[in-house]
């Protein structure tokens, strides 16, 4: 591919990727992602305001709500769905 592509492309180093969760959970997997955490926010050993709260809070774009914080929530709920976990 040398010869299509410029030296400081094949030459350059090598470079890191980071995924666009943020993005992701905020626009493609929005519906996803808020049907999980109202899901979640409905059993009895989560406070729902709470989560609720955080939930409004990431899509506001507070920088104190991290899309992990969101997605470990969005995870369980659907780890407990797919597992078929009442309470």
């Amino acid at each position: 591919m040398g010869d299509l592509l410029p030296d400081e492309i094949v030459h350059r180093q090598k470079m890191g990727f980071t995924f666009p969760w943020e993005k992701w959970l905020r626009n493609d997997l929005k519906s996803f992602c808020e049907t999980r955490i109202q899901s979640l926010a409905k059993r009895p050993f989560i406070n729902e305001k709470v989560l609720l709260n955080r939930w409004q809070q990431f899509q506001d774009g507070n920088p104190a709500v991290r899309w992990p914080d969101i997605w470990i929530g969005v995870v369980l709920e659907n780890w407990l769905i797919e597992n078929k976990i009442e309470n």
